[in-house]
């Protein structure tokens, strides 16, 4: 332990109430094609009206096989789909894949 002549003042945070939350980030983990897709998202707490986001009290969501999840689950499967088309259109773009013009092999989706 330290002694400090001066102490370390942190002030008092005032309770707030958020009723939105910011993804602030998203991680899919897909190793291969015959291993399990995983994903997950973090949220925190987010205010739309000062566009403050907060660290405090944020969550992580996430699903261990998302392939068994979509056959259950249009919006999920939906989502998926538009995530993959996404990457495509991102991937013609040559400013866009990280400063090289090689376009990834990824198949299309419907």
């Amino acid at each position: 332990m330290i002694e400090l002549p001066t102490p370390f003042e942190i002030p008092a945070v005032v309770e707030k109430v958020y009723t939105q939350a910011w993804i602030k980030n998203i991680r899919i983990n897909a190793p291969s094609p015959s291993e399990k897709i995983k994903f997950d998202a973090q949220l925190v707490p987010y205010d739309p009206a000062t566009g403050e986001i907060t660290n405090r009290g944020g969550v992580t969501i996430g699903c261990n096989d998302v392939i068994a999840a979509m056959e259950t689950n249009a919006t999920l499967a939906s989502a998926f789909n538009y995530i993959v088309n996404a990457i495509n259109e991102l991937s013609k773009d040559p400013t866009m894949v990280n400063g090289n013009n090689r376009r990834p092999n990824i198949p299309p989706t419907e």
